[in-house]
């Protein structure tokens, strides 16, 4: 299994929308994910399993998988589900 410690820096840390953005990439992968904080693991494809870790800003939990990619997939996965709202480009009307 292949595993990456990842600092959360958006503000409201790994809830709600951000979880289910993160829920649904690691969905598309067909390895097996695993979100590890504090000496509990999750599977990375189960909502109330990552929303139960309660992941903050300025936590660091690992996420490991045992994909074939070359790539590491968790670390792109994480990158994607925990930018800040404000980080979202909006349309200027």
């Amino acid at each position: 299994m292949y595993s990456k410690e990842i600092t959360v820096t958006n503000q409201v840390g790994l809830y709600a929308r951000p979880a289910t953005f993160f829920i649904q990439k690691a969905n598309e992968f067909r390895s097996t994910m695993m979100v590890e904080k504090a000496e509990r693991k999750v599977n990375a494809k189960s909502l109330l399993g990552v929303l139960s870790l309660g992941i903050t800003k300025g936590s660091c939990p690992y996420v490991k998988h045992t994909s074939q990619h070359k790539s590491h997939p968790s670390g792109w996965l994480f990158a994607m589900s925990i930018r800040s709202p404000s980080d979202t480009p909006r349309p200027v009307r």
